[in-house]
């Protein structure tokens, strides 16, 4: 059922047995994930019962899954749901760092092609050979940072994969 808040204060999930209340204004709001917040003002009066009639409308999946679209977990947390939180929180940090990773392997791939164009530009055959090892471990790790870079980019592209599988179905 949905959660029941009186002023501001958790009373208990739907449904509720008969509560005993103050004469006067109260507020109540009834939540649940995936529904629309119910909010009224209920009048309390001496000695008489009031009943609050409520439907809650339920959030439409399809606005969920084009939010999920946009930015992992926002569609679960349009809903109501938590878990949307670890989905935004995985999808920037990996974001983030197959950003940063992308521009270290730019840069090696960049030093790694001045160092070949050295190389061949180079015409004295033992300093071409020493400039060949350089070249050799700049494309190692060129490769290694373009690795990792794909690593985290695929864990990303994983990450909103599962998070729309989730909130689709």
């Amino acid at each position: 059922g949905a959660k029941v808040r009186l002023n501001g204060q958790v009373l208990g999930q739907m449904p509720l047995e008969r509560l005993q209340l103050q004469m006067g204004l109260h507020q109540l709001s009834l939540t649940k994930p995936e529904y629309y917040r119910y909010s009224a003002e209920v009048a309390v009066e001496y000695d008489h019962i009031t009943t609050v009639n409520y439907a809650l409308k339920k959030k439409p999946r399809g606005r969920a899954v084009a939010l999920s679209l946009i930015l992992p977990g926002s569609g679960q947390l349009y809903h109501g749901q938590r878990k949307g939180l670890l989905y935004l929180v995985a999808a920037a940090a990996l974001g983030g760092l197959g950003y940063d990773s992308h521009l270290a392997f730019v840069e090696d791939r960049d030093n790694y092609q001045t160092l070949l164009d050295d190389y061949n530009r180079e015409t004295d055959p033992t300093l071409a050979k020493q400039k060949m090892a350089t070249v050799r471990d700049s494309l190692d790790e060129a490769k290694r940072r373009e690795f990792n870079r794909n690593i985290l980019l695929g864990s990303l592209g994983a990450v909103w994969t599962v998070n729309l599988i989730d909130i689709a179905f």
